[in-house]
C-alpha cells in the first residue's frame, strides 16, 4: 500500500520516493520516450493517480540520480544509456539506441573550450529511421 502524507486541506499525496519508484517502473517498462503528461496518463491507467508537478519533480530527481534521461528533442523522458552517450530516436517506431561517443563529447567540448566557451553538459541526440523502419515501406509507399 502507498505511503501516504497530509497535505493542507487534509488531501493526501504520496511520498516523493514512491512517485520515483512509479515513474521508474512505467518509463523502463514503456521502453519509448514518454513526457510527464505521457506519465500521468499511464500512471492513471493504472489506477495511480499522480499530479503531474509530482511526475515532474520526480523526474528530477530520477535524472540527477541517472536512472532516467531527458530527450531534449522530444522534451521526453527514457530509461537507459549511459550519460553523456548519444541517443538515436526511431521517428517511426519510437526505438531508442544509445552509443557511446564519448570521444565526440570530448572533442565539442574541446573545441568550445577552444572558442572560449565553458560547457556545462553536451546533449547529442540524432532523429531518423532504425535498421527496421528504413527497409519496411512507410505507409505512403503501401498506398500507392
Amino acid at each position: 500500500m502507498p505511503r501516504l502524507s497530509s497535505q493542507a486541506g487534509g488531501a493526501k499525496r504520496r511520498a516523493p520516493l514512491k512517485v520515483d519508484e512509479l515513474v521508474s517502473t512505467a518509463v523502463r517498462e514503456r521502453n519509448r520516450p514518454m513526457s510527464a503528461y505521457d506519465l500521468v496518463e499511464h500512471l492513471a491507467s493504472q489506477g495511480e493517480k499522480v499530479a503531474p508537478q509530482q511526475v515532474y519533480r520526480s523526474l528530477g530527481r530520477l535524472c540527477s540520480e541517472g536512472a532516467v534521461r531527458r530527450i531534449e528533442s522530444l522534451h521526453a523522458y527514457c530509461a537507459g544509456g549511459e550519460d553523456g552517450g548519444a541517443i538515436l530516436y526511431c521517428e517511426r517506431c519510437g526505438a531508442l539506441r544509445f552509443p557511446s561517443v564519448a570521444h565526440l563529447a570530448d572533442a565539442l567540448r574541446e573545441h568550445a573550450q577552444g572558442a572560449g566557451f565553458s560547457t556545462s553538459r553536451a546533449v547529442i541526440e540524432l532523429c531518423g529511421l532504425c535498421e527496421q523502419c528504413s527497409s519496411a515501406p512507410s505507409a505512403w509507399e503501401e498506398y500507392q
